[in-house]
C-alpha cells in the first residue's frame, strides 16, 4: 500500500471513528431561530429592509439576483437573518457571487445550509467537539469572509455528495447525518469553532493557489480541490472532522495539516470524458475511476482486471 493510500486511510479513520458518546438531548434557542419566528409573525416591510441594509446594497442585490430570488431568500431564512448576513459580509459582491455561476450555491442551497446549520446548533449532539458560538450567521459569514476566492467554496458545495454509508450505528448517526449532503455540511459548520478560522484557512491553503505568487489573486488548485472534496465526501461523521479542524492551531499545525492534504494526490481518470480532475469529471455528469485500467469502478472488478490495481 503506498503512502497516499495510507494517509487517506488515516484521515478516514479519524473522521469516521465510531466513538459512542451518549448525551442528554437538548434544544436551545438561537438568534437565528428567534428571528425566523418573529419575522413569521410580524414580517418586516420592504422599506424597513432597505433601511437596514442601505439603498445601494439593496440595489446591488436586486440587480444581481432579481427581486423574486431576493424574496425567496427572505422567506426561507427570515428577513432579519438576511439583514444580519448581508451586514456581516462587508464585500457585497463576494456574498452575491456565492449565488451566481459558475457552480452557484443557489437560493435554495444557501437557505438550506443556513437552516441546517442552525438546526444542528439547536438540536445537535456535540460529542466532545468544540462548537464555538451558537451564532448561525456568524459561522456562515466567517466562512464566506475567510475564503480568498468564493469559487472554492461553491465548488466544494457543488461536488458534495450524499453519503449512503449504512455502517454507522444509529446511536451515532441518524439517517440525515449519514446521508444528505447539505445536512452533513451544516453539521460540520455547526460544530467547527469559527473563532479559530481554520476551516476557511484550510480551503485557502488546499483548494486555492496564489497566482502569480504574492499577487493577492487566488485561483483554484485542481489537485488540492479534488483531495479536499474527496475527504469531505468520505467522512461518515462530520463532527469527527470538526474535532480535527477546530483542534488545529494556526501557524505550523495548520500548515502541517494542509501539507498532508496537498500531498494526497487523487490519481485516476474520467470514464467517457477527457476531464483531467475528479471535480470537472463528476460535476460534468461522468464517473471518476482510480482503477489502473481506466474502466472499472468496483474494487473487486478492478483488482481482477488487467492492468489491475488502484492508482
Amino acid at each position: 500500500m503506498n503512502i497516499r493510500v495510507r494517509w487517506f486511510s488515516v484521515l478516514a479513520l479519524l473522521c469516521s471513528a465510531t466513538i459512542v458518546t451518549i448525551s442528554c438531548s437538548r434544544t436551545i434557542d438561537t438568534n437565528y431561530s428567534i428571528n425566523k419566528t418573529r419575522d413569521s409573525a410580524n414580517p418586516m416591510s420592504q422599506d424597513e429592509f432597505i433601511a437596514a441594509v442601505g439603498q445601494d446594497t439593496y440595489n446591488e442585490w436586486v440587480t444581481a439576483l432579481g427581486q423574486d430570488n431576493m424574496n425567496l431568500l427572505q422567506y426561507g431564512a427570515g428577513i432579519s437573518n438576511v439583514i444580519e448576513l448581508i451586514n456581516s459580509v462587508p464585500d457585497v459582491m463576494k456574498l452575491v457571487s456565492v449565488l451566481q455561476p459558475p457552480h452557484p450555491m443557489g437560493i435554495d442551497t444557501i437557505v438550506d445550509l443556513l437552516n441546517q446549520t442552525d438546526n444542528h446548533i439547536r438540536n445537535g449532539r456535540f460529542h466532545n467537539s468544540p462548537s464555538g458560538s451558537t451564532d448561525t450567521i456568524a459561522k456562515v459569514a466567517n466562512l464566506i469572509n475567510g475564503v480568498e476566492n468564493v469559487q472554492a467554496l461553491k465548488n466544494l458545495v457543488a461536488a458534495a455528495k450524499d453519503n449512503n454509508n449504512t455502517s454507522c450505528p444509529d446511536i451515532i448517526c441518524t439517517p440525515a447525518y449519514a446521508t444528505n449532503r447539505i445536512t452533513r455540511l451544516g453539521l460540520l459548520l455547526a460544530t467547527v469553532d469559527e473563532a479559530q478560522n481554520t476551516m476557511p484557512d484550510i480551503i485557502n491553503q488546499v483548494m486555492l493557489q496564489e497566482s502569480p505568487p504574492s499577487s493577492g489573486t487566488y485561483i483554484t488548485n485542481p489537485s488540492g480541490q479534488d483531495t479536499l472534496i474527496k475527504v469531505v465526501n468520505q467522512m461518515n461523521d462530520p463532527e469527527k472532522m470538526a474535532i480535527i479542524v477546530s483542534g488545529v492551531q494556526a501557524g505550523v499545525g495548520l500548515s502541517n495539516l494542509s501539507g498532508i492534504l496537498l500531498n494526497l494526490e487523487d490519481g485516476g481518470s474520467c470514464i467517457g470524458s477527457g476531464a483531467t480532475t475528479r471535480f470537472d469529471c463528476e460535476t460534468g455528469g461522468f464517473v471518476w475511476t482510480q482503477c489502473a485500467n481506466g474502466l472499472d469502478t468496483d474494487k473487486t472488478a478492478c483488482e481482477s482486471a488487467a492492468p489491475n490495481g488502484i492508482s
